[in-house]
């Protein structure tokens, strides 16, 4: 099992660590692994003391639509059931710092009855491109491009090559110094493909997540959905969001974007 969602660690002042993904089979495939890889993912944003099994169904799932702060769990007082979310700005930094208004929360319960909606919108038939506002996966004509591009070097290489074997002594710098300049465009065009491939699969694979996270809700019905437990429902929602997060202003969501 391995996640590609997240990047090489970066080194300072020197090239990004490789890795090499399925060069030893998974031990774990499929949904479980997903599940897996989602439960990892939401533990990770727990952060503090805690415990993952007093995760609330709506944690790490919510950006201030005004300073961009991440919206926290707000219970009120001391031992109250839990109210809703709210920026953490004002707790977070100098008060001073940060002029952010935003302090109301959103209630649990409007939260509900908005994902509600917007949950029997994707079973109804809405696509994961217009739930999140996207277009189709990202960078195939880029990719095709780049691999056009590859194709014309390669050939314009062998072409100077073949020359070069023909060609008097006098002129043999020429034609190497042109294969070196054609040699270096074809690595970064070659590096680009790399990634825009990369890429491709990653929202592919992201999309496949998305998918079967939509397929679980599907299969029990939004009501009984829930009725999970909160950790269980907020894993499903990690795993239909991706990297995406609501945005909330004025005690409404008004939007999706990317996590920060």
């Amino acid at each position: 099992m391995y996640d590609e969602e997240f990047d090489p660690p970066q080194r300072h002042g020197k090239p990004p660590i490789k890795i090499y993904r399925n060069t030893i089979p998974a031990v774990l495939t499929g949904e479980l692994a997903e599940r897996l890889k989602a439960e990892l993912r939401r533990r990770a944003d727990i952060g503090g003391r805690t415990r993952p099994h007093d995760t609330n169904r709506f944690s790490s799932l919510f950006m201030c639509g005004e300073c961009g702060c991440a919206m926290v769990i707000y219970r009120g007082r001391k031992k109250s059931p839990t109210l809703g979310v709210r920026c953490i700005s004002r707790y977070q930094y100098n008060r001073s710092s940060v002029a952010c208004g935003q302090t109301k929360y959103i209630s649990h319960t409007d939260i509900q009855t908005h994902l509600t909606l917007q949950l029997q919108y994707l079973l109804d038939g809405m696509s994961l491109e217009e739930f999140f506002q996207l277009v189709p996966v990202q960078g195939t004509d880029q990719l095709d491009h780049a691999r056009q591009h590859l194709e014309m070097l390669s050939s314009q290489i062998d072409t100077l090559i073949h020359e070069q074997s023909l060609a008097p002594a006098a002129v043999q710098e020429r034609y190497r110094t042109n294969v070196q300049k054609l040699s270096e465009q074809y690595e970064i065009v070659q590096r680009r493909a790399a990634d825009l491939e990369a890429e491709q699969r990653h929202q592919l694979k992201r999309q496949h997540v998305q998918k079967s996270a939509l397929e679980d809700i599907r299969q029990i019905t939004i009501e009984k959905f829930w009725l999970l437990s909160d950790r269980e429902i907020n894993q499903v929602l990690r795993r239909l969001m991706g990297d995406k997060v609501f945005v909330v202003k004025d005690k409404q969501i008004i939007g999706i974007t990317d996590r920060r």
